[in-house]
């Protein structure tokens, strides 16, 4: 199984299976994702249900080809901005088509501020960072 060998996750182990050795497996990657989001209308799906999806989706008889064309969808005509829907061979079937802004929605990203009190010192050219534990105001 070659997800056992370090560094190799589920889509590099499911493209190499199919493309490199002719298995009928599918494989999800940034691309995919946003098509069969798009296509099903999955507002924040998680990686198995995504993975569930595209074996359910999957063409026994033309693996090699299926993945091929979801990973060219995806990457020239289903795109992030600006998607090509007039164009592609998925439309009819597509629940997404008229809203691809919101499949898949875009993951807000939270900071965290953090207010630390340091103080850099240099003596013979040498420095030190010092933090103090009391407030400076």
């Amino acid at each position: 199984d070659l997800k056992k060998l370090s560094g190799i996750g589920a889509y590099t182990a499911g493209a190499i299976a199919c493309f490199g050795y002719d298995q009928k497996v599918s494989f999800v990657d940034g691309n995919i994702r946003r098509v069969l989001s798009r296509l099903f209308t999955l507002e924040n799906p998680s990686m198995k249900e995504l993975e569930k999806r595209a074996k359910e989706l999957l063409n026994l008889n033309h693996a090699f080809d299926h993945n091929q064309a979801l990973l060219d969808i995806g990457a020239l005509v289903c795109v992030s901005k600006n998607a090509k829907c007039g164009i592609c061979p998925l439309y009819d079937f597509c629940q997404g088509k008229f809203h691809t802004e919101l499949y898949p929605r875009a993951k807000k990203i939270l900071y965290e501020s953090v207010n630390l009190n340091l103080f850099l010192f240099e003596f013979n050219k040498k420095f030190a960072i010092g933090q103090s534990q009391d407030k400076l105001y």
